[in-house]
């Protein structure tokens, strides 16, 4: 009990709060640009995530978004895809590099 009231004196709650409320309500998740993470609406509310806002002009922006789970869905695995193509070209570099692909001849006795 001690640490939701702990979490409700942040100054922050009640900015992640608005967020995932609003979120909550489009069924959306949140997407943190400073640490990359993705999250719940409820997961956010009870985050340490720091709610920063910025101002250019007359629109006012945070470090925070929110999308529809399918494209949260899109977009991770679109990184998978990314990560799995450069795991194979580095693969391929090592194999030629040091020719892993040919089998050690055994010696007869």
């Amino acid at each position: 009990m001690d640490g939701k009231i702990k979490k409700m004196q942040d100054p922050d709650y009640e900015k992640r709060l608005n967020i995932a409320m609003k979120a909550h309500e489009l069924g959306c998740l949140i997407y943190s640009s400073d640490t990359g993470e993705w999250y719940t609406p409820r997961e956010f509310v009870e985050s340490d995530e720091k709610v920063v806002y910025t101002r250019n002009g007359l629109t006012e922006y945070h470090n925070f978004s929110t999308f529809y789970a399918k494209f949260a869905i899109e977009s991770e695995l679109s990184k998978l895809h990314k990560a799995e193509e450069r795991f194979q070209k580095f693969m391929t570099k090592v194999q030629k590099a040091f020719d892993y692909t040919s089998k050690p001849k055994l010696k007869k006795m």
